[in-house]
Formats: C-alpha cells, structure tokens, sequence
C-alpha cells in the first residue's frame, strides 16, 4: 500500500504490522545511511570530557564522514607528525562544505567563550580557519605518543575502528586499568595535580569528533587484536591570515 507522512493507506487485512513500523522508522530518519552503532563508550566519553573545559564533543555531518571514506591522498604528512604511523596523508585540497561542517564546531559558546579567556586576544577581529588537516591510517602495534599541536585548537574525528574493545581487553588479561587502543589527554585534576584522561574509543565513536586545545598532550595507544586500519582524521585550527 501507499505510505504517506508516516501512515500506511494500505487496506490489506494481512498487513504487516512489523512492516508498517519499519516503513514509520525509515520516514522519520529520512535515511537509513543515518543508522550508527550507539556505544555506552561514547556517553561515558562525553561525561569524562565534560568535566575538563579544554576538551569538547561533536558529530559530523554523514557527508563529511563519507568524504574522508572515500578519501584517496598520495602526499606523505609522516614528517610533520609525531605518529609512528607508516601512514599518514595530508589533505590538500577539502570540500568548502566539509571544511564548514568541522569548523562549525569552533564557533559553538563554550569554544568562543575558551578561546576568549585562554588564548591569544591580541588580534581579535581575525577569524579563525584550518591551517592543515591530515588523515591517520593506524595499524596493528602502531602508535601516537604523546604530543600536543600548534594553532589555538586541534580535531579528531574517527572514521573507521576495526577492533572490538572487549577483545583489545583481553590481550593483557591481568591489567585492571588497560590502556591497548585508547586515546589520552594529559589535564589537570582539581588538585591541579597532572593526570591521564583515558577514552576507551570503540566502534561506535564512528562519525564522532573531539575538539580540544591544541596544546594539550595526547597520545594513542596501540591496538593488538585485528588487521584492520584505524582511520582518523585530524587538524589544527588557527587564526586565519591566509585560506587553506
């Protein structure tokens, strides 16, 4: 039968109520390229993060992240980076409206109301822009020990996990705290006493993105149990004086 604004005209008795809720599902949606793993990681992340107010959380949009899956690069970043990744593609040239989707990040409340208590104001009439952005393509035992970048703000948005976290925990049986696979921010506790932020990233951070102060150090622990690449995209966020 027809579907129409959420409602099924159909007049067969043997309907499919399944059917009808699943055509209902899909109208409100709009697509089913919409769907993502939900991850408790992901709110435990969010709650962790909120807590700190150098660090943010966002989402992008499904056309972003498809860019960067569909993202073919040849021009080597590895010399720029502190990454012992075999891979590491720096992006020339980037779509005006993925460029606006990340940036719109930036312009938020919190992150204005940051960069206008602790960063540089002595130029406070430039914008703000990408100065470089680059993709991490991390294997099996690589790793990003800690650094931190130059700019005012730096981005991690993930674009493929291929572990299970479950399965990363279980390599070292006998750690209480593990760390395989985890993204870490250095901050500071309340005793103003530096400790580590450790964000368990699984399958489901697919899409999502951390802003953060690009001097905060960070690292990204190995992974151990699958062949596949994490792929990350990042990038450093500055004030603008010329267009990327």
């Amino acid at each position: 039968g027809q579907f129409k604004r959420g409602r099924c005209s159909c007049s067969n008795e043997n309907c499919s109520c399944i059917g009808k809720l699943f055509y209902l599902f899909l109208y409100y949606i709009g697509s089913i390229k919409t769907l993502v793993m939900i991850s408790p990681n992901w709110f435990i992340a969010e709650e962790q993060i909120s807590k700190h107010n150098c660090i943010w959380t966002g989402e992008v949009s499904m056309n972003t992240l498809d860019y960067y899956r569909k993202f073919v690069g040849e021009t080597s970043n590895n010399y720029n980076l502190a990454g012992h990744l075999e891979k590491q593609i720096r992006i020339e040239d980037m779509p005006w409206e993925v460029k606006e989707d990340i940036m719109s990040h930036f312009y938020r409340q919190e992150v204005q109301r940051y960069m206008r208590t602790h960063k540089d104001t002595s130029h406070p009439l430039l914008p703000i822009g990408l100065e470089s952005v680059w993709i991490n393509y991390q294997k099996k035992h690589e790793f990003n020990p800690m650094h931190n970048h130059g700019g005012l703000f730096s981005f991690v948005i993930f674009i493929n996990i291929p572990y299970d976290l479950e399965e990363e925990d279980k390599f070292f049986p006998e750690k209480q705290d593990p760390k395989t696979s985890r993204l870490s921010f250095v901050v500071n506790s309340p005793m103003g006493v530096p400790e580590e932020l450790a964000i368990n990233v699984d399958q489901g951070f697919v899409g999502k993105m951390i802003l953060f102060d690009a001097k905060l150090p960070h690292m990204v622990y190995p992974f151990y149990t699958s062949d596949g690449e994490r792929i990350t995209a990042s990038g450093n966020v500055v004030y603008e004086r010329e267009k990327f």
